[in-house]
């Protein structure tokens, strides 16, 4: 039996004044050819946050039996997940300088919907390059921060079908 074919997912968060308006954005193109958005945004969050919550919802889009690469330019959401994370834990969310890890809130649901999905694989990818994923989605977390400063109001999350 052969392996499901590995799903290809990007994400990005953009907040405005940071912290301020803040949008994020998830761009998923399955192995069977279909592409779809996620978005949504937040009256008032930090750049950082933006980011770990346009993951989290990159995570939570896969199948919990799905391959996938969910590529983030967000080198802090990378670092949080891997490197960071044993020791934020044992030290009781506290970073090396015993200050408290920020968001610590979105850490435990984004360890917890990793841990769930072993076939899921979490790439840096550089921002603002010629990742065609990662140009798609600034572009879509900017927008949702933009109309939610015009509007005041934040955006549920949306999910659209993208076209060929």
């Amino acid at each position: 039996m052969n392996a499901a074919a590995e799903w290809r997912v990007w994400c990005d968060g953009s907040a405005l004044n940071n912290p301020g308006p803040a949008g994020f954005g998830v761009y998923i193109e399955q192995s069977n050819g279909e592409r779809w958005t996620l978005h949504g945004s937040s009256r008032k969050a930090t750049n950082n946050r933006a980011e770990q919550y346009a993951f989290l919802q990159a995570v939570l889009a896969i199948p919990e039996d799905q391959p996938a690469i969910i590529y983030t330019d967000s080198e802090y959401v990378v670092k949080g997940c891997t490197e960071y994370r044993a020791g934020w834990q044992a030290r009781g969310m506290r970073k090396a300088d015993k200050k408290p890890v920020l968001n610590p809130d979105l850490w435990l649901r984004i360890w917890e919907a990793v841990d769930q999905r072993p076939l899921v694989r979490i790439e840096w990818t550089k921002g603002h390059a010629d990742d065609h994923g990662n140009i798609i989605v600034d572009r879509i977390a900017r927008e949702a921060s933009e109309r939610t400063k015009r509007s005041g109001k934040a955006e549920n999350l949306t999910r659209i079908e993208a076209r060929a």
